[in-house]
């Protein structure tokens, strides 16, 4: 979870009230990098796979939260 994730410019952006231009590129930037982020977090944890994946973004407050479901055990080395 990360907290005041805006830009200045997005800042800017849902003050004049255009929050989805603002949460619709994080969304897809999610999205595209949803296979490579999965993969990262198998490797790092050592887990065979990673079940679910959920990202979230909300822009009042400015947060972020990356959640990954793993399956039940690391492997072994």
């Amino acid at each position: 979870m990360l907290e005041s994730i805006l830009t200045e410019k997005e800042n800017v952006l849902v003050a004049a009230g255009m929050r989805g231009q603002v949460i619709d590129p994080r969304v897809a930037f999610q999205t595209d990098t949803e296979d490579e982020f999965t993969a990262a977090i198998e490797r790092l944890t050592h887990r065979r796979r990673v079940i679910a994946f959920l990202s979230a973004n909300q822009t009042t407050p400015g947060v972020v939260c990356e959640l990954f479901f793993l399956d039940a055990a690391p492997l072994t080395a």
